[in-house]
């Protein structure tokens, strides 16, 4: 498991990508990312999960305390290249109601006129 966290400047965002399943073995690691995210503060966080099938609910938390932590900065959490598995999770904890859910990176171009390369 890795992760890669980039700070794309001339979009005002934040990119953090995940390869291999958010498990409580990593949970640790993803935490230290997202907060390091967060003390660099920006106007969207995009989580790639394009990598991930699974995300454990210690994970589920990790990404909520990202939007509790920017909701008063008007920030925007975006995820990107959900599983089946993740998308149910993500409806049955409602998270989807509180980031915007896209299928890929082209969606997000499309979207918001961010090019992640």
């Amino acid at each position: 498991m890795a992760f890669e966290l980039k700070e794309l400047k001339k979009y005002n965002c934040i990119f953090i990508k995940a390869t291999g399943d958010i498990t409580s073995d990593v949970c640790e690691e993803f935490e230290e990312m997202v907060k390091k995210a967060v003390e660099i503060g920006s106007k969207y966080y995009i989580y790639d999960l394009k990598d991930s099938d699974f995300i454990c609910s210690e994970g589920i938390g990790i990404i909520a305390y990202n939007i509790k932590n920017t909701v008063d900065l008007e920030s925007k959490i975006i995820i990107l290249n959900l599983s089946e598995n993740n998308k149910r999770l993500f409806e049955i904890t409602n998270m989807n109601e509180l980031v915007d859910v896209l299928k890929s990176t082209k969606e997000l171009e499309e979207k918001y006129n961010i090019k992640v390369d």
